[in-house]
C-alpha cells in the first residue's frame, strides 16, 4: 500500500491510496481498515468542518483499493487553513500506522501531479 502525500507551497493538498496492505484477509485486514477510516474521515471533515463540496475534491474510488482526493488548488486561505489541519493530523495518523505496520504501508511523498 503506497499513499502519496501531495504537497504545494508547503501544504498537504490530497492522498492517494493504491491496493491493499495484504495483513490479512478480506475483513479482518486492520491495516487496510485503518486506512481507509483515515482517509474517509478526512474528506467527511472537509466537507463537514472546511465545508467543500464532495464535486471540490475529485475523489476516486476503486474496488481494487485505489482511494485518491485532493483540494482545489487554487483555493481562499481560509478553507485551505482548515484544510491543512485536517490533512495534516491525517498524516500524523497513516504516518502512526506506517511505524507499527510498516512491512504492509508505505508512504511516498509526490510533489507534482495536481
Amino acid at each position: 500500500m503506497n499513499i502519496l502525500k501531495r504537497p504545494i507551497e508547503n501544504r498537504i493538498y490530497g492522498y492517494e491510496v493504491l491496493g491493499h496492505a495484504d495483513y490479512d484477509g478480506y475483513g479482518y485486514d486492520i491495516v487496510c481498515a485503518s486506512v481507509s477510516t483515515l482517509i474517509f474521515t478526512a474528506i467527511n471533515s472537509l466537507e463537514s468542518v472546511a465545508k467543500y463540496k464532495e464535486n471540490e475534491l475529485n475523489i476516486e474510488m476503486a474496488e481494487n483499493g485505489y482511494m485518491f482526493f485532493s483540494l482545489p488548488v487554487n483555493d481562499n486561505d481560509t478553507r485551505l487553513n482548515i484544510a491543512n489541519i485536517i490533512l495534516e493530523t491525517t498524516f500524523i495518523g497513516l504516518n502512526s500506522l506506517e511505524e507499527e505496520y510498516g512491512q504492509y504501508i508505505n508512504i511516498k511523498m509526490v510533489t507534482n501531479n495536481i
